[in-house]
């Protein structure tokens, strides 16, 4: 986002999986966890010592796409993973 003054500023972030393996009794590789790191930034409404001062819109928009692309991420990981269950 420009800041207006030619300056960007960073409202979201995420980091590379980080992926954690156990070694088996036979040598095997087992899968035992899986990181993502990642943040966004929400604008959240300044509260006013001025009853007359106009409000900030409130971030419910911003939060419920925040949540829906959570949700939509984690169900895209569990597809993803779902053939390394053990049967």
């Amino acid at each position: 986002m420009d800041e207006g003054d030619g300056s960007v500023a960073i409202l979201a972030w995420q980091d590379d999986p980080s992926v954690r393996l156990v070694c088996g009794p036979a040598g095997e590789l087992r899968l035992h966890a899986i990181e993502l790191s990642a943040w966004q930034a929400i604008d959240l409404p300044r509260r006013w010592d001025d009853p007359d001062r106009e409000r900030d819109e409130p971030p419910y928009a911003q939060l419920a796409a925040l949540l829906a692309r959570v949700r939509s991420s984690l169900f895209a990981w569990m597809e993803v993973l779902d053939h390394l269950r053990a049967t």
